[in-house]
């Protein structure tokens, strides 16, 4: 079981938050790849498949989608979210903790409508019998856009 703190800054790079999570089952590996890098110009949305080990970066054959820059909002009256953004907040609120509510918040105030056809497959701790996450939510993204 993941500890129970929120949170943890990196003692050799201050400005990166470790969020760990609970792992509801004592078996299976859960570990997601994905990074929400912020500068005061917005917000890009990183997802690999490397593990953070050298190895995986120098050696191996790996992939990255990087997302375009994603702006803040200035008028939230004249904007409407795009599937993947609503997605990626769905998907990070499932993990139910104080620093994923909080990067929530941030993902939802930034403009995602320059990332066209893309489609998030997210994948949570425990067993679920819906279309939201793993094989399902594959399944159901191919009937949708096949």
């Amino acid at each position: 079981m993941a500890s129970k703190k929120t949170s943890s800054k990196s003692t050799k790079y201050s400005r990166i938050a470790v969020v760990p999570v609970s792992l509801p089952l004592s078996y299976g590996t859960h570990h997601t790849k994905l990074m929400v890098l912020m500068s005061e110009r917005g917000i890009r949305i990183v997802i690999h498949t490397a593990n953070l080990v050298m190895v995986d970066w120098t050696v191996k054959t790996q992939g990255v989608w990087i997302s375009p820059l994603c702006k803040k909002i200035m008028e939230p009256k004249n904007h409407t979210d795009c599937d993947f953004k609503l997605y990626l907040i769905k998907y990070i609120k499932s993990y139910k903790s104080v620093a994923t509510e909080q990067l929530a918040k941030v993902i939802s105030d930034h403009n995602f409508s320059e990332i066209k056809n893309v489609h998030l497959i997210g994948s949570v701790p425990g067993i679920h019998d819906n279309n939201l996450y793993g094989k399902l939510r594959l399944q159901s993204l191919l009937f949708k856009v096949c």
